[in-house]
């Protein structure tokens, strides 16, 4: 329509018949719709910046419904886990997840009704298209609906395979670290340090349980003559024959043998009597005399 200036400006029109004094006649009611096309404009142009924003993220972006099936995803949520947007639709979001990873979700979307809307950040792991991990950092919320029960999950997803990856070979390198520091570099045999903490534990175990416990010291005859006449290399490769028959030697779960200083060896033997442990040493002892290690200075 059109204003006495010259103007024009959308309208809504409405036409009523009318009879009036014989003659056929129409109402017509006139609103000026000007207010309303703008903020419909307005409204899509705020639904296309929020879509540009969603297509275009860094981060997944996933939505579920109340049964947990996807409704949503976008393009970057899909490329993480090699698949196309359409083929996650309609599926559970825990599909896409190893065992753990669902039960720590299922427990999640139980509690949803005490924490509406609070989002949380918790690492899962995903399993892509082609059965690799992706683990992700997911922060969801809840979604209700318009009668004020779950509507649904919005979760946000960060891929932090990398970060995991490293964590995980800094854990492996970390524990590599505190075994070497209680293993002897030579025999390869638990140190005294090992030792010591074994029999700490063993003998609080021993007394709680009131079980006995026993200790064998052994140690290689005329060493010093043999490393003497064999060099400290003929010396060394004796402990490490040594090492290795009494370590084949002992035979329970929870016997450690430990190098305790020099040519002196230690076996820790939990539950054992003393006619257990005279049986174990001499058991030992045999080992060492099969390896029939020639000693010329030998008196």
């Amino acid at each position: 329509r059109m204003r006495a200036d010259g103007s024009r400006f959308p309208a809504m029109v409405h036409l009523s018949p009318l009879s009036l004094a014989g003659e056929e006649l129409a109402l017509m009611a006139l609103r000026d719709m000007t207010q309303r096309q703008r903020a419909e404009e307005a409204l899509h142009a705020s639904s296309e910046r929020y879509r540009l924003i969603v297509q275009t993220a860094a981060e997944g972006i996933w939505m579920t419904d109340a049964d947990g099936k996807t409704t949503f995803v976008n393009p970057k949520m899909a490329h993480m886990l090699g698949y196309t947007v359409q083929e996650m639709l309609n599926r559970p979001m825990l599909d896409f997840m190893d065992r753990d990873s669902q039960l720590l979700m299922q427990r999640r979307l139980a509690s949803q009704g005490s924490a509406a809307g609070q989002p949380d950040q918790v690492d899962f792991r995903f399993f892509r298209k082609d059965q690799s991990s992706m683990w992700g950092l997911l922060s969801s919320s809840s979604i209700q609906s318009d009668n004020g029960e779950p509507g649904g999950t919005l979760a946000m997803i960060t891929d932090i395979t990398e970060r995991r990856q490293s964590e995980e070979q800094l854990d492996r390198y970390r524990h590599t670290l505190e075994e070497q520091v209680r293993l002897d570099p030579l025999t390869q045999l638990a140190n005294r340090r090992a030792l010591d903490e074994a029999l700490q534990t063993a003998w609080a175990q021993a007394q709680e349980r009131r079980r006995p416990l026993a200790l064998l010291m052994l140690d290689i005859d005329h060493f010093k003559a043999y490393n003497d006449h064999y060099g400290h290399v003929g010396g060394d490769h004796c402990l490490q024959q040594v090492a290795a028959a009494l370590a084949a030697a002992v035979q329970r779960q929870g016997e450690l043998v430990a190098r305790y200083g020099g040519e002196e060896f230690a076996v820790l033997l939990p539950d054992a009597d003393s006619a257990q442990a005279l049986a174990t040493a001499q058991r030992l002892c045999a080992a060492v005399r099969a390896l029939e290690l020639e000693h010329q200075t030998s008196p």
